[in-house]
């Protein structure tokens, strides 16, 4: 059995393309390139599945910006909403850039101070709105994911699950939201203490992954650090996190140098009859991703499912 929602719902999730449609209503949003930070010199354009991008320092959005500072991206088009009721939109930008988020005539700043872009709007199930995003980068990593929390009316019992792992052998495979089940795990396997998360921050800021031998690699570089090939499910940003737990058998580890932190970023349990494979990776956003480096998002979900039976 393979999760990607939290136990309790309120999932925050990168908006798919399933629900979203570009300027010619196909799947996606018509996605302009510009060069100078106030749009000023469109360069090119193309569809993009979704916004879930992450740029390190050195590099460019689109081989037709030829600047690694000072550019900035539109996304626009239309969202459709599968259930009616509040929304909670969120967008995470990259250290250097400013972002502004406009749905349905209702626009959302990025602030400043908090670092944060946040809003909440009721819509209409099936009801197209406008949507657009504007990305002004000026330098440093740049960064633009949108997310968003659905009012969605399907509850799952996360305690079934968890009977259906200890007795029945059924074997769960976490790949996205992994330290939301934690707690009920913890109640739920004898041996097993959930103690917090930490955030990995950034490479030359916070630490690293590093992953030991182990199936859930097989084929993949492994007793190293997670550098190539794993970037794409490994960001930067404060959703690299590692988990601080005793019981579990580490897989891929993660650290934070100051102060010093260790955790799991991947990691096996041993639950009754089954077991429990979860991952902080990326793994889940990155599955529709259409770079190469995408593809060992696809090998490490092939090898938990692997692994589990």
């Amino acid at each position: 059995m393979v999760v990607t929602r939290t136990p309790k719902g309120g999932d925050k999730m990168i908006i798919s393309n399933e629900n979203l449609r570009d300027l010619q209503g196909n799947k996606g949003l018509t996605t302009s390139y510009f060069m100078g930070k106030d749009f000023e010199t469109e360069v090119a354009q193309q569809n993009e599945p979704f916004v879930n991008m992450v740029i390190n320092q050195g590099a460019t959005p689109h081989p037709k910006v030829s600047t690694t500072e000072n550019y900035s991206i539109r996304w626009e088009g239309q969202l459709l909403p599968p259930f009616t009721g509040a929304y909670n939109f969120e967008i995470e930008v990259g250290y250097g850039g400013v972002a502004e988020l406009i749905v349905n005539g209702q626009k959302f700043v990025y602030d400043l101070k908090t670092k944060t872009l946040k809003g909440t709007l009721n819509l209409e199930a099936n009801k197209a709105v406008a949507l657009k995003i504007e990305l002004r980068h000026k330098r440093y990593t740049a960064a633009c994911r949108l997310f968003w929390t659905i009012p969605d009316p399907t509850v799952i019992d996360a305690q079934k699950i968890m009977d259906r792992v200890k007795n029945e052998g059924t074997n769960l495979v976490i790949i996205d939201n992994a330290a939301s089940w934690m707690e009920l795990i913890s109640k739920n396997v004898p041996g097993v203490k959930y103690n917090d998360i930490f955030v990995v921050g950034s490479n030359w800021l916070g630490g690293v992954h590093f992953v030991k031998q182990h199936p859930l690699f097989k084929d993949l570089p492994i007793i190293q650090g997670l550098d190539w090939p794993y970037e794409m499910v490994v960001k930067n940003g404060n959703e690299r996190i590692g988990i601080q737990m005793e019981g579990e058998e580490l897989v891929a580890g993660a650290y934070h140098c100051y102060p010093q932190q260790l955790g799991t970023a991947v990691g096996v349990i041993a639950c009754g009859k089954g077991k429990i494979i979860f991952s902080t990776l990326d793994i889940y956003n990155s599955l529709q991703e259409k770079e190469s480096t995408a593809e060992v998002a696809h090998k490490l979900l092939f090898n938990y499912i692997e692994y589990s039976k």
